[in-house]
């Protein structure tokens, strides 16, 4: 549910972010992780390849 798009839990939030990072990636030819934090919060991993993936 993370990534899904014009979901937010911001009175406020257009709720794009994660959306738009993950697609921005994505067409890179990486990934992002998340997981929970042992003590609370979270950790997003972004993984991008040296080469390759789709040209600007």
């Amino acid at each position: 549910m993370m990534f899904t798009s014009f979901f937010s839990n911001k009175p406020d939030g257009l709720g794009l972010g994660l959306h738009v990072c993950r697609t921005i990636v994505t067409s890179r030819g990486g990934g992002i992780r998340v997981q929970n934090g042992k003590t609370g919060g979270a950790i997003l991993q972004c993984n991008l390849p040296l080469t390759g993936g789709s040209k600007p």
